[in-house]
């Protein structure tokens, strides 16, 4: 499950991007295969520079010329959406959000949305009504916004296209009131071998191991409200074979949660035998920021 677009991130400081012909393959990298490490996590700056390079851009061209639509819609209700607390939201944060359509299920309910992306590309000054305003995070991964500010933020399928998830995560939880909520949604498997090419998939975005996942979310301090397996290769084959998104409709993510169920509950992280490939692909979470140490 992919975001409309990539999210990248530009210099303010007027620090050069250093370009990138290929990506490199020296090292180890039967750890980040095993899953046991995150492959871009303990990048330096100029490695992040490389990577974002090669990522700024690269989906939007990847997808240019289709005709776009939102594709999740259900699937954020249903796992996302439906767990928050019926009030208003004041400040919204959308951290790789494109057009900001993630939040129409809760428009009615929100008063401002902030998204952070690289480009002007998706900006526009509101949505249905609600006004919007555009900014730019740094290329370390930070977010220039106060402590304690935003109310509710969404980062759904964004942080496999990022090298320093872990550092992303804190900077959410960093720039959250106390109490507020991150909805979240991210795959958990390698997404192919990234050290070459793939079809229908950016050069560097690769997912994110479940357990190294985890405990990024909870050493950045978040509680987990909830935790969902989404996302069947069973769907994912189907949609692929038809052409089109199926996550907007509800009876599809239904049914995807029963397969779900029925999937073997510890999905291999780089899946290479056919058997191995029947899996769950995704895992969405709603975290809550607590309102003090040791409560929710």
């Amino acid at each position: 499950m992919a975001r409309p677009g990539p999210i990248a991130a530009r210099s303010e400081s007027g620090d050069e991007v250093v370009p990138a012909d290929s990506l490199a393959v020296s090292g180890d990298f039967q750890r980040y295969f095993d899953g046991t490490e995150l492959y871009g996590d303990d990048f330096d700056r100029n490695e992040i520079a490389r990577w974002f390079e090669d990522e700024k851009g690269a989906f939007v061209e990847l997808k240019r010329g289709e005709r776009y639509t939102y594709p999740d819609r259900a699937l954020n209700v249903r796992y996302g959406f439906r767990f928050l607390p019926n009030r208003r939201f004041s400040r919204v944060l959308g951290f790789g959000s494109a057009y900001g359509d993630e939040f129409e299920p809760i428009l009615a309910r929100i008063d401002s949305i902030t998204v952070v992306e690289p480009s002007d590309y998706y900006a526009h000054p509101d949505l249905n009504g609600v006004p919007m305003r555009y900014v730019a995070p740094g290329i370390d991964g930070s977010l220039p916004f106060p402590d304690d500010h935003f109310d509710l933020a969404t980062c759904l399928g964004v942080l496999h296209h990022l090298p320093r998830v872990t550092r992303v995560v804190r900077e959410l939880f960093r720039c959250l009131k106390p109490g507020a909520y991150l909805l979240t949604r991210e795959p958990i498997i390698s997404m192919g071998d990234w050290r070459r090419p793939r079809p229908g998939t950016t050069k560097r975005e690769r997912g994110i191991p479940l357990g190294i996942f985890r405990r990024i979310i909870t050493d950045a301090g978040f509680a987990i409200v909830h935790e969902q397996r989404c996302c069947s290769s069973i769907v994912a084959k189907v949609s692929t074979l038809i052409n089109r998104p199926v996550y907007s409709s509800m009876p599809v993510v239904f049914l995807d949660e029963i397969l779900c169920s029925l999937l073997p509950r510890k999905t291999k992280y780089h899946p290479t035998s056919v058997i191995e490939k029947l899996m769950v692909m995704n895992i969405f979470y709603v975290l809550q920021k607590p309102l003090s140490l040791g409560t929710n």
